[in-house]
């Protein structure tokens, strides 16, 4: 793990619950497309996932490259909600870079999930970016995989609640 760069930014702790306890309808969205597109894999491929037909939930999609050996997480693509809410643009940074442990602990959990797990899971807690206010955050996280058996990129789809 490489020194973080010092961001603005207080992260709550993340609860992670099931897809099927999501509130959000741009995030149930987002899962029913997912879904569209499994196949007999059980999670689509990068390839696969169309930006034209995202439309509806783009501007709020992270997609997050997963590296093995060691285990690390590049942020690939940030859409500009998430941009223009966090008050940054962390774009093709790798995550143990951008925050400190602790707040690189309580973000990669659900991350870790959906490698370990191959399924996509939601997740919810508070985050405060560069003076911001404090805002609910739900998140989708969605795996994708070149192969159908190792996640290699995940789809997060976030909510804010400002």
């Amino acid at each position: 793990m490489r020194m973080p760069r010092t961001i603005k930014a207080q992260i709550s702790q993340r609860q992670l619950s099931s897809v099927a306890e999501l509130q959000n309808p741009k995030l149930i969205d987002a899962l029913a497309y997912w879904k569209s597109k499994c196949g007999d894999n059980g999670m689509p491929s990068r390839s696969e996932i169309d930006p034209i037909e995202m439309r509806p939930f783009l501007n709020r999609i992270i997609l997050v490259d997963v590296e093995k050996d060691p285990q690390r997480y590049i942020f690939r693509l940030i859409g500009t909600l998430i941009t223009s809410t966090t008050g940054r643009d962390v774009t093709g940074q790798y995550l143990d870079e951008v925050y400190t442990e602790s707040q690189y602990n309580l973000l990669t959990v659900s991350l870790d999930h959906v490698v370990e797990t191959r399924k996509p899971c939601r997740t919810t807690g508070s985050a405060s970016f560069v003076d911001k206010d404090f805002v609910a955050v739900e998140a989708l996280d969605l795996p994708l995989s070149t192969d159908g058996t190792d996640v290699n990129v995940i789809l997060r789809v976030i909510s804010f609640n400002v």
